[in-house]
């Protein structure tokens, strides 16, 4: 987990000479190797983005690699705090996608804290998987509800204080890429999130809202139409 050692580099080696009193054998320098890292996106959407209060909203999830990935990646989690002005509908939770096969993924969700979290073991490079779950939309609007997905670069779990695990005691750095944020380096973006924002159906017709999809009144749209006293 050093500066030198990132995604695509393709010169790393180790070398090696043996000396004795009076002789030697020349550098020994093993084959190249070839740095690769997994690197993952993440696409929410709602449908509809725009309702009354007490509609239903399909909320979709899409976690794959990007064109940039080179590898597999592990320990991957999703978090989606599902804020007060939603209530989720715990019995529509889906989790698909060519990742999700049995025994690999898991998916919970806190009373406590409104937090879905949904883990996979290992996402193979090319895979994907989806989350799909439905919500009351209940207000006040806009509420605008976001969901981040992180991940490693190897099949090791991290130690009870959280921090990845050193695999060689000679190498203060010979841990696995992880997400650290508060990590300055740049190093280990393995993290990225994406959100969708939900708001009330616009009152009139106006190149800001879009069409109108409140029920048609009767009356000209952008005209003050005027109602003389009844009698």
């Amino acid at each position: 987990d050093v500066p030198g050692n990132v995604d695509g580099f393709n010169g790393l080696n180790n070398s090696v000479t043996w000396t004795w009193g009076g002789g030697s054998v020349l550098p020994v320098q093993a084959n190249p190797v070839r740095i690769v890292e997994p690197d993952l996106s993440i696409d929410k959407r709602a449908t509809p983005q725009r309702a009354n209060y007490g509609a239903t909203i399909h909320f979709t999830i899409d976690i794959a690699h990007t064109a940039a990935s080179s590898t597999d990646a592990f320990d991957v989690i999703v978090t989606d705090q599902i804020l007060a002005g939603l209530t989720i509908d715990t019995a529509t939770i889906s989790v698909t996608g060519t990742a999700s096969t049995p025994g690999n993924f898991a998916y919970n969700f806190d009373v406590a804290t409104n937090i879905l979290t949904v883990t996979w073991d290992v996402f193979p490079l090319g895979t994907t998987g989806r989350i799909e779950f439905d919500a009351l939309f209940v207000g006040p609007a806009p509420v605008t509800n976001s969901a981040s997905v992180q991940w490693t670069s190897l099949p090791i779990d991290p130690q009870p204080s959280g921090l990845p695990e050193q695999l060689s005691p000679y190498n203060d750095f010979s841990t696995e890429r992880w997400y650290d944020p508060t990590d300055t380096t740049g190093l280990n973006p393995y993290n990225t999130s994406d959100q969708v924002r939900i708001s009330l159906p616009p009152i009139r017709d106006s190149p800001e809202d879009g069409p109108a999809i409140l029920p048609t009144t009767g009356f000209a749209p952008n005209v003050v139409t005027e109602l003389p006293s009844m009698p």
